[in-house]
């Protein structure tokens, strides 16, 4: 008896599992089955090609029966004959995700965001109109009192020498009160020199900063773009892993409902899902919001909508023309705290000058060392990225083929696909990283900013 009951409950569980649908009821990933039977499964749902107002035959009454005629399978037949797909319904994570990724706002090419910023973004023209005030700054009225200060000092003196056949007495006082004046006309020249020498100074180091200041805003809204890429790039890896978790929770289910699993199990996989869910909604509104950022500096309207350019990831002869020992000294000189550090010097030949100008130098040469050597690495982690999709892609090729035997699961197949997608999001990620570390070497070979 209980060999009999224990063949009965095997032939429910297989049954069971193989009724067992790719997603759980009411399940939000988008369907895996096969194109025909998630179609079929749908009208079921729905009650498409269900007329309400059929006729429906009364008992014992024979239904008659019209021949179907086949669906032709061939695309270009299919749509020149007016025969529509049905639509795949979209619920929960699964629509939300839909919904983002058909959001078709303006598209903002990488290249463009300098020349955006120049032309809408108020901070960049505040610093364009800082540079412009010290640019009118002259240094041409300090010498012109200079040379009137001069003029009265030669007066003066021309003065003294004058009073000499005077009386003793006036004379002496006289003689004392022009030369008192004269000192302090030397002494005002004096100070008008260094006012002129400082202000020289001011003026180089100060337009060096509100450039550097620029360069800092266009390299700051290139990373955030870099930055809202790889956010974007992300989003495939978490709609796989949901949709594996979709599939987990429609097996567990069933598990439960034969007493193969706990509640606790379950519940836990259910729990899965919504901290995954939860961290891809998370992840959406990062990405809007740092694109409204983006709109924002760039003076485009605020929708959260725009599109980003495809980056053009650079070639091995860019990545090999990367010349530390030959770039260096050029790129050091465009570095604001090297350049106004040897302003100084110049004007003020201390020890503290000296020391601040060499502090300056090495702080530059060691980060850009550093940047250099990063854009190699970069290089070596994309071409392993690619070498593992080639390898994953094989391996698919081969899952493919037992699947079409009949040798593996279903499952497994699906699995073997993932790792694919996997591997190509691995790859995508390599390359964004790439170009960001090729793009912070030409910032600092160019602007040297480190």
């Amino acid at each position: 008896m209980k060999r009999i009951t224990a063949l009965v409950l095997t032939v429910i569980l297989l049954v069971l599992l193989a009724a067992t649908p790719t997603l759980a009821e009411g399940g939000t990933g988008e369907l895996v089955t096969p194109p025909q039977a998630a179609a079929e499964g749908l009208r079921q749902e729905s009650g498409e090609g269900i007329p309400t107002d059929a006729a429906v035959p009364e008992s014992g009454e024979e239904t008659p029966v019209s021949p179907i005629p086949e669906v032709p399978e061939d695309p270009a037949v299919r749509e020149e004959l007016g025969i529509a797909d049905d639509p795949v319904v979209l619920t929960g994570w699964a629509k939300e995700l839909a919904d983002f990724r058909s959001e078709q706002g303006e598209v903002l090419p990488f290249g463009t965001l300098r020349e955006r910023l120049e032309k809408n973004n108020y901070n960049v023209k505040n610093l364009r109109e800082q540079i412009a005030d010290l640019s009118d700054i002259s240094v041409g009225s300090l010498n012109s009192a200079i040379g009137e200060l001069r003029k009265l000092d030669s007066a003066l003196n021309g003065a003294l020498g004058g009073i000499q056949g005077m009386d003793p007495a006036l004379a002496g006082t006289l003689g004392l009160l022009l030369q008192v004046n004269s000192a302090n006309i030397g002494s005002q020249i004096s100070t008008l020199n260094g006012q002129i020498d400082s202000l020289k100074v001011s003026k180089r180091t100060g337009e060096n900063s509100l450039k550097n200041g620029i360069d800092q805003i266009v390299k700051g809204t290139e990373t955030l773009y870099i930055a809202i890429a790889t956010m974007e790039a992300n989003l495939g890896s978490i709609e796989r892993g949901l949709q594996t978790l979709d599939r987990a929770i429609a097996i567990y289910e069933k598990q439960y409902e034969l007493g193969m699993a706990s509640l606790y199990d379950l519940e836990s996989m259910r729990h899965q899902r919504d901290s995954a869910v939860s961290s891809l909604q998370g992840l959406l509104f990062q990405i809007r919001s740092s694109k409204i950022t983006l709109e924002g500096m760039c003076g485009l309207p605020l929708t959260g909508t725009t599109r980003l350019e495809y980056l053009v990831i650079p070639s091995e002869e860019a990545v090999n023309g990367v010349d530390f020992d030959g770039e260096v000294r050029r790129a050091m000189g465009k570095n604001v705290d090297v350049m106004n550090a040897r302003v100084q010097e110049d004007y003020d030949h201390s020890d503290a000058n000296e020391y601040a100008v060499k502090a300056a130098e090495d702080s530059f040469t060691y980060n850009f060392k550093v940047i250099c050597l990063t854009v190699g690495e970069k290089w070596r982690l994309t071409e392993a990225a690619r070498e593992t999709l080639t390898f994953q892609r094989r391996t698919f090729e081969i899952t493919a083929k037992k699947y079409d035997l009949g040798m593996v699961s279903e499952e497994e197949y699906l699995s073997g696909k993932n790792d694919v997608l996997q591997a190509e999001s691995d790859l995508y990620n390599t390359q964004i990283e790439l170009f960001s570390a090729y793009n912070n070497y030409t910032w600092a070979r160019d602007y040297g900013i480190v």
